[in-house]
């Protein structure tokens, strides 16, 4: 199955990193895109540099937010698979390999990957931020995939064929939930793959009002698309339970910061005409 790797870039120096580590893949990609959101020249001449080297790079301009990237560097991928990167993380050699085994043998539609440190947490909130992630991809994706993250994810392209692209009305977020909600009521399977793991530099996330913002923002994101998806009583039920299962001061702080969450997404959605159509 030839499979390209998406990397979705905003003025972000790691991504170096992340491209060094795909091309020392055991199983190399079919191709690599980057799709950026809006960068500077100088941001993109580090990537352009790394292209004029490895033939199956490619590089792709697609401003706005995540969802408008996504959405628009995905219309360009003529491969049978897609797996997704982050900028901020670096994949072991056998990364691609192991997390394409499910799609190719396993009769799996999509799969991903739990994150793992790039190196010893710098700050308190970095460290709250790894140890949660950990937690989460154990506790709660393992038993949920509809939770699990695009960054560190394999699709077949049958399921975008099927259901569509991502949703660019997500301005702050939610459109990985709600293309997992959309795949799985439309029959296609998902499963966690333990070993398929990436590293992950959240070494930004260096004190709490970056952690807050974070935090609405994701919180927003995922509200709306639960009401979207006609899934709200179930999820938020199930969410509030993930914020209380971390017992971290941090947490309740989260907690707290739910029902704005929640009243921006429902008018957001209000906004939106409340139409539950796919992209």
């Amino acid at each position: 199955m030839s499979v390209t790797v998406f990397v979705t870039h905003l003025e972000d120096p790691r991504v170096a990193r992340t491209l060094a580590s795909l091309v020392a893949q055991s199983r190399p990609p079919d191709a690599i895109l980057i799709a950026d959101g809006g960068s500077s020249p100088a941001a993109l001449e580090v990537i352009a540099r790394f292209a004029q080297r490895h033939g199956n790079v490619r590089v792709q301009s697609h401003p706005g937010r995540v969802a408008d990237t996504r959405a628009g560097g995905l219309s360009s991928v003529t491969t049978d698979s897609v797996a997704f990167l982050d900028a901020d993380e670096v994949a072991p050699p056998r990364w691609l390999e192991t997390l394409m085994a499910p799609l190719e043998g396993d009769g799996f539609d999509f799969c991903g990957g739990p994150t793992r440190p790039l190196g010893p947490a710098r700050s308190k909130t970095e460290a709250y931020v790894n140890a949660f992630d950990a937690w989460f991809y154990a506790e709660v994706v393992a038993r949920d995939i509809a939770s699990l993250p695009m960054g560190n994810s394999a699709w077949r392209m049958d399921v975008f064929r099927a259901i569509g692209s991502f949703d660019r009305r997500f301005s702050m977020g939610g459109e990985d939930y709600d293309l997992n909600l959309r795949a799985l009521a439309a029959g296609f399977r998902g499963t966690l793959v333990p070993e398929a793991w990436v590293f992950h530099d959240q070494s930004h996330l260096d004190n709490l009002p970056a952690l807050i913002r974070r935090k609405y923002r994701y919180n927003v994101g995922g509200a709306l698309a639960y009401f979207k998806n006609g899934v709200m009583t179930r999820r938020a039920v199930r969410a509030a339970g993930v914020t209380l299962g971390y017992p971290h001061p941090y947490e309740w702080i989260n907690l707290a910061l739910k029902p704005a969450a929640l009243l921006r997404a429902w008018l957001l959605w209000r906004r939106l005409g409340g139409e539950r159509r796919s992209p």
